[in-house]
């Protein structure tokens, strides 16, 4: 039999005869892979696209701003909504947020909406820039939200009230208005809402109060707390004034331990 085994020489051309082989193979593979990677990247951004809200065609949107805690674990909440079409997609719209005590503008930032059109700011995150430290003990102080519509048609702006966290008082809307009888509060005119039960007072004029709405939607919350303030403002007014808040009575009283 003769001797089949390969020289020295010849092993080494093999060798690099299957070398150049594979590096041929990896340089075709590799432009294969780039444009699977490409095309990977143009279905994401496509999906991206046709799911991202389409704020150019967005119906007329309302803006409701919630009454609140001046307090700096406390997040303060917005929503814009649109009447004609509930379930539009409302993500990333930019709602502006400012907090003023006696006009002096204390805090300001800027957030942004999630799918529903609720936005949230935390209470003392954002301080304005200030040259003087005042050491004052602000019982109230008032809570801007704004929304300008992205194609610059219209503007929203909503006021509410930020109460210190050490209101003695809590009110729960039930006390105001006893029975189970359900109340449309959304469908009435203030004029045929029921008259809200006095509260006694000791200082009347002077007196606050933290009034517990529970977490209920916007356009109840806004009509509650038209009602609320009417009340409020009257002459020799029953009920002590104070902030309509989306909290259980409960849930308010841990937090103000």
């Amino acid at each position: 039999m003769s001797d089949q085994r390969l020289s020295p020489d010849a092993r080494e051309k093999l060798a690099q005869q299957l070398r150049a082989s594979l590096s041929r193979r990896r340089r075709r593979s590799l432009p294969w892979t780039l444009v699977s990677v490409a095309l990977v990247a143009l279905i994401l951004t496509g999906l991206w696209y046709v799911s991202r809200p389409t704020h150019a065609s967005l119906p007329p949107l309302m803006l409701m701003c919630f009454d609140g805690l001046d307090d700096d674990n406390y997040w303060a909440e917005a929503q814009l909504f649109a009447p004609s079409d509930p379930g539009v997609n409302l993500e990333g719209l930019e709602i502006q947020w400012t907090v003023l005590w006696q006009t002096k503008v204390e805090e300001a930032a800027t957030t942004k909406t999630d799918r529903s059109g609720k936005a949230r700011y935390r209470i003392g995150s954002a301080p304005a820039p200030q040259q003087d430290v005042e050491h004052i003990k602000k019982t109230e102080r008032e809570l801007r939200v704004s929304f300008v519509d992205p194609a610059g048609n219209y503007r929203r702006d909503c006021y509410a009230l930020l109460f210190a966290p050490w209101q003695p008082r809590i009110v729960t809307l039930p006390e105001l208005i006893p029975g189970d009888v359900p109340i449309p509060w959304t469908t009435s005119p203030i004029e045929e809402l029921p008259e809200p039960q006095p509260i006694p007072m000791v200082k009347p004029g002077d007196e606050t109060a933290l009034y517990a709405a529970g977490p209920v939607d916007a356009a109840t919350y806004r009509a509650m707390r038209t009602w609320l303030h009417h009340h409020q403002s009257r002459p020799h007014a029953p009920l002590p004034r104070g902030p309509l808040l989306r909290d259980e009575a409960e849930e308010l009283a841990k937090r103000l331990r």
